[in-house]
């Protein structure tokens, strides 16, 4: 690992880390923990454009440890998505960009949201299903297109794992052979109560290898260049992938390895004390440009210098070029936009047209508010079983006796 990249590795998460200090609760374990998983596949191996998160094309990242969000955001903002640093200043808080779980339409870069353990990684089932059938449409005309081929990312660890759900919608997924699902295991042995020995301890390797999954192995999850590769290999694979990656929860703290780093944040002293072994001088929410046009550069480079070929083309080798809008950015460019046109709804000519038929044309009603509804009489206000027969005649009415009014007599009169 060269200096640049361990610096900016470890920018991440003291980043991370002063997100969960200063909202006073989240998950300081997965990010000194995980945080090498994350920068191995955004930096080498996802296919994604920060200027452009809704690029159509873009592959798919599901963070099924929602815990683990402060390392997902501290990644996102390295990556130059457009996200301050006053929203990440706000996690956790009401109305901010970065809830605490991370949430689709509300982070830029987020594309699932996530809560509940396991719901992430049948999220992910589902988008890379959703793939293959998007490819299949697109490949209906044109056999050799590649307009739609993005690869589904999911980040899991032990406690997605423990749930039945996950099982069920990986079950589907090798029955369907979604080959472009890759999921990477946070193998760190430690759930929120204890170790896994008294919780989780069926052997991980055994079970996939009984669901037909390509199963890769990460000894040190540490090495973010071992993650790469292991990521590079699952792609060549013509079965779902699963990569082991064998980490140490709350690595470099003084509680690395217990439950007590899973969801409580660090005392100063344990904080001040991972600063020092990182050598970062800078104050909290306070990152160095190098450190970003390190990696933003290396992202936003021309295809020849990255290890994927899937990234749009820049008209200029300058890094500070603009890149090109989704429109364009597919890495076929004419070839993928050409592909597509026939997709398009066409109108079918005159002759093969359904002719309408004039009956059922009704000729528009004007209404004015001004326009009274008329007044029913009496008689149709009634029920029908109230209403007298029409073919009855009509009963007349008695005349009414007038009443003469009686004679007073008058007592004064002599």
């Amino acid at each position: 690992m060269s200096k640049m990249d361990d610096a900016t590795l470890n920018s991440i998460k003291i980043l991370a880390l002063d997100m969960i200090n200063k909202a006073g609760s989240g998950h300081p374990g997965i990010v000194l923990g995980a945080a090498p998983i994350l920068y191995a596949l955004y930096k080498e191996q996802i296919e994604v454009i920060p200027s452009n998160p809704n690029w159509i094309n873009r592959d798919r990242f599901v963070m099924s440890a929602g815990h683990g969000s402060a390392l997902l955001y501290s990644m996102l903002y390295h990556m130059g998505y457009n996200i301050d640093l006053e929203e990440l200043k706000q996690f956790r808080e009401i109305s901010s960009l970065t809830p605490g779980h991370p949430e689709v339409k509300v982070t830029p870069g987020v594309d699932v949201s996530t809560g509940p353990l396991g719901q992430g990684v049948g999220m992910a089932v589902g988008m890379a299903l959703a793939e293959r059938y998007l490819n299949a449409i697109v490949n209906i005309e044109d056999k050799s297109s590649s307009l739609i081929d993005y690869y589904t990312y999911c980040l899991c660890g032990d406690g997605d794992l423990m749930e039945g759900i996950s099982y069920e919608a990986l079950s589907f997924a090798s029955t369907q052979n979604l080959n472009k699902l890759i999921l990477l295991y946070d193998k760190n042995n430690v759930s929120l109560d204890s170790d896994t020995k008294k919780t989780f301890t069926e052997d991980i390797e055994i079970r996939f290898e009984a669901l037909d999954f390509n199963i890769i192995n990460v000894k040190n999850g540490s090495d973010y260049k071992e993650i790469s590769k292991a990521i590079k290999s699952a792609k060549k694979s013509d079965r779902p992938s699963i990569i082991i990656c064998n980490t140490v929860i709350g690595k470099d703290s003084k509680l690395e390895g217990t439950n007590v780093v899973h969801g409580k944040p660090l005392d100063n002293e344990d904080l001040m004390s991972i600063r020092s072994k990182y050598k970062m001088t800078t104050e909290p929410f306070e990152i160095k440009k190098e450190v970003l046009d390190y990696l933003q550069n290396y992202i936003n480079a021309p295809c020849a210098a990255r290890p994927c070929s899937r990234r749009p083309v820049r008209a200029s080798t300058s890094p500070s070029a603009p890149i090109p809008s989704a429109r364009t950015s597919c890495r076929r460019t004419s070839a993928a936009i050409a592909a597509a046109r026939p997709m398009t709804p066409r109108r079918l000519p005159r002759v093969a047209r359904r002719p309408r038929r004039k009956s059922l044309r009704r000729s528009p009603r004007r209404k004015s508010p001004l326009r009274k509804r008329p007044r029913l009489p009496r008689s149709r206000l009634l029920p029908r079983r109230l209403q007298r027969p029409r073919s009855l005649p009509r009963p007349r009415r008695r005349p009414q006796k007038r009443l003469r009014p009686r004679k007073r007599k008058n007592k004064w009169k002599a």
